[in-house]
């Protein structure tokens, strides 16, 4: 049961990736052809919404599972394994993705290439980015999670979001777990507010993340009423597919109207995924190992299409042949990259020991710079 999960998870992974990399290549290639309100295009995106809310969903349940048993084994929270985890499966992926921005743009500016300037030709209905440029406080402003590489990497929203959302997890697990329950509460909260007064989105996200969470948390306490519930909703979304296909576009109506419709697809994507076995049972091997690198192809995906957007743009032309086979090349050669690139930035048997270290490293010197450092160890754990 426990390899069955695993395959299953790694298969939503790998699928969600992929659904997000073919959005992508849509609204870059095909969408400057056939306009960006064209139904294929309006589809990929709103297929790649929702595997994004299948990354938060999975993000809340297995994040979850893992507190949980950090303080199983623990007593309570080892914050030092969390943040240990945690960094290691985000940041070397990231600095990477860092990397490939970079020599993206050193190599379009450099060959002054289509994008340098901007892009598009005459004619086109629509482009993806105006061009793909990188300030200087882009770097920094990424590796802090504060937001950057918006132009050349749009994505990583994403990971700003579940990043903090990981932050906020972990003080709320401290507020459970040692005696300053209020203080610890209280910051979580006080992140809570903050980021979602900075990005008016982010309480929609976490709400989905903590749905996720719940799920992990009351899973075996969850009786049978789950499955009507979500077939009647499946079944209401289909109607509404079919009635008034505009209220489950992306980016094309109310926002509340769309944040309620994906809620409400959140609800039976929980069931289907995590209460029901039936999804999943006999996965495509290939499939499920596209899930070893889809946190790498996820964070890769984008700078590399806009750089096979400037290396073709003038041949494709307004060709539509052309730019379809552009669409079908750049998305079978960033699967090969990112399959490659995983194996080292996602390689988290490399990384973690040394992360670990220097989490410990820097809590001995604070324990013999401050007397109050053993205030953190008796009341965090930390070793």
């Amino acid at each position: 049961m426990h390899l069955h999960r695993h395959k299953k998870f790694d298969l939503l992974r790998g699928i969600g990736a992929i659904a997000v990399l073919l959005a992508h290549a849509v609204a870059t290639y095909v969408a400057r052809i056939i306009g960006p309100d064209h139904p294929v295009v309006l589809l990929a995106g709103t297929i790649a919404r929702h595997a994004v809310l299948v990354f938060f969903l999975l993000s809340g349940y297995l994040i979850t599972q893992s507190i949980l048993a950090n303080v199983r084994r623990n007593g309570r929270l080892d914050v030092v394994e969390y943040l240990a985890a945690r960094i290691a499966r985000i940041y070397p992926p990231l600095i990477g993705a860092i990397c490939v921005v970079l020599g993206a743009w050193a190599l379009i500016h450099g060959l002054d290439l289509p994008g340098s300037e901007r892009y598009g030709r005459p004619g086109d209905l629509s482009v993806v980015r105006e061009a793909f440029t990188v300030n200087l406080k882009d770097v920094p402003l990424t590796l802090l999670m504060s937001g950057g590489m918006y132009q050349a990497d749009g994505p990583l929203w994403y990971l700003y979001v579940e990043f903090h959302i990981y932050i906020i997890a972990m003080f709320a697990a401290m507020a459970v777990g040692t005696s300053r329950r209020r203080l610890w509460g209280v910051v979580a909260l006080a992140q809570l507010i903050f980021w979602t007064t900075h990005h008016p989105s982010f309480a929609f996200y976490s709400a989905v993340w903590a749905l996720g969470a719940a799920t992990s948390l009351a899973k075996e306490r969850i009786g049978g009423w789950t499955r009507p519930v979500a077939y009647l909703i499946g079944i209401a979304l289909i109607a509404c597919g079919f009635v008034a296909p505009q209220l489950l576009t992306v980016g094309r109506g109310n926002p509340w109207v769309e944040y309620s419709v994906q809620m409400a697809s959140s609800l039976v994507y929980v069931y289907v995924f995590f209460l029901s076995d039936r999804f999943g049972n006999s996965p495509p091997e290939a499939l499920v190992k596209t899930g070893s690198f889809s946190y790498s192809l996820y964070v890769v995906h984008f700078p590399l299409l806009l750089l096979a957007y400037s290396l073709t743009q003038d041949w494709m032309g307004a060709s539509l042949a052309r730019s379809l086979a552009v669409t079908i090349c750049a998305i079978i050669s960033v699967l090969l990259f990112s399959a490659v690139f995983a194996k080292f930035f996602e390689d988290q048997r490399r990384f973690k020991p040394r992360i670990r270290a220097t989490l410990r490293l820097i809590l001995t010197v604070l324990r013999r710079s401050r007397p109050s450092a053993e205030l953190f160890e008796n009341k965090l754990r930390l070793p």
